[in-house]
């Protein structure tokens, strides 16, 4: 039996942005994780992406891949959390 890592990640205070600046954000986060779902196809057993709201959800077979790709992730969508 394999050992799987979930990375679950949520947008803080995403109820704060205006309609507009929210789906921007979206958009934009769409697109880094398209990106780092390339990069990191390797170690990726489901692609991070979108599962509810302002969440997005990934399966990893190893915790090392999961932490890189979430700091990676944490500085391209910086200043949003």
């Amino acid at each position: 039996m394999k050992n799987y890592t979930a990375l679950i990640i949520d947008m803080k205070k995403s109820r704060s942005y205006t309609i507009e600046d929210r789906n921007a954000i979206q958009y934009y986060i769409f697109d880094v994780l398209e990106k780092l779902n390339d990069l990191f196809s390797y170690a990726l057993a489901k692609n991070v992406e979108f599962s509810a709201g302002d969440e997005v959800q990934g399966l990893f077979i190893c915790p090392e891949a999961a932490y890189l790709y979430f700091r990676i992730f944490s500085m391209l969508i910086s200043p949003t959390q």
